[in-house]
């Protein structure tokens, strides 16, 4: 498949900041089944298809998917809005894999769900 014509996913914090942009490269379904499955909201890209991108309201609304339609085909762009700290974190790990050299990088967008324990904060994925 084209990069181009990949799927697409977004991440952003709010419309007036950058985000991050990456072709979806998560294994197909009947690839998980002996791979291992991604959850909803993980996915496995290469590292040479992340760059930085703006919003775009004819492509991006928050938390949802838009069908994007060119001259022969269409594709999908997935936007998730994620916390400061999810944001910093997933730059962290894209930043780790580009400097080890490895082609793939898998990306979690899912934000920790806090839980009240005894008085006490835990987080769970």
């Amino acid at each position: 498949m084209d990069k181009e014509l990949a799927n697409e996913i977004c991440i952003f914090i709010s419309k007036d900041m950058p985000g991050i942009k990456f072709y979806d490269r998560t294994p197909s379904e009947e690839e998980q089944e002996f791979s291992g499955e991604f959850p909803e909201g993980v996915f496995q890209t290469d590292r040479y298809s992340i760059s930085k991108v703006e919003w775009d309201e004819e492509m991006n609304e928050p938390n949802a998917t838009r069908l994007i339609h060119y001259r022969d085909v269409s594709n999908t762009v997935r936007t998730y809005m994620v916390s400061a700290e999810k944001f910093q974190e997933i730059l962290g790990a894209i930043s780790s894999v580009k400097n080890t050299g490895n082609e793939y990088i898998i990306i979690d967008t899912r934000e920790p769900e806090k839980e009240k324990t005894n008085g006490r904060e835990s987080r769970n994925y």
